[in-house]
């Protein structure tokens, strides 16, 4: 059953810097924390780090023109500005919007599956 010394212990563990061979083979990450107001659930989640490579599959050679295209856009300072006055315009609430940080993660992802930096 957790208790205070839980509570402790997961909260001295952000101060700790990640062992990243430690989290390789042990679940420690935690993604959320589904707290009561006064209690802890009787369990939770935990997860290992991800693989450092990449798990994308190659993109096939017609797609070429796109992913260029797609590069060429995103790697300019000016996109982001843009990007981030329409989503700064687009919502009046003080918090991002998932949809707006999963489109950011999805054009990331595009251009690291293609080996940039």
């Amino acid at each position: 059953m957790p208790s205070y010394d839980l509570t402790s212990q997961w909260l001295a563990e952000y101060k700790t810097p990640l062992d990243l061979a430690k989290a390789q083979r042990e679940p420690i990450l935690r993604e959320k924390f589904t707290t009561g107001w006064l209690a802890w659930p009787d369990s939770t989640n935990a997860y290992l780090v991800p693989p450092s490579s990449s798990a994308i599959h190659p993109w096939e050679i017609d797609n070429e023109g796109a992913l260029t295209a797609l590069r060429e856009l995103t790697t300019q300072a000016s996109y982001w500005k843009d990007v981030a006055k329409h989503y700064a315009s687009e919502n009046h609430a003080e918090v991002i919007v998932q949809d707006h940080a999963s489109c950011v993660k999805s054009i990331c992802m595009l251009i690291i599956s293609r080996g940039e930096d």
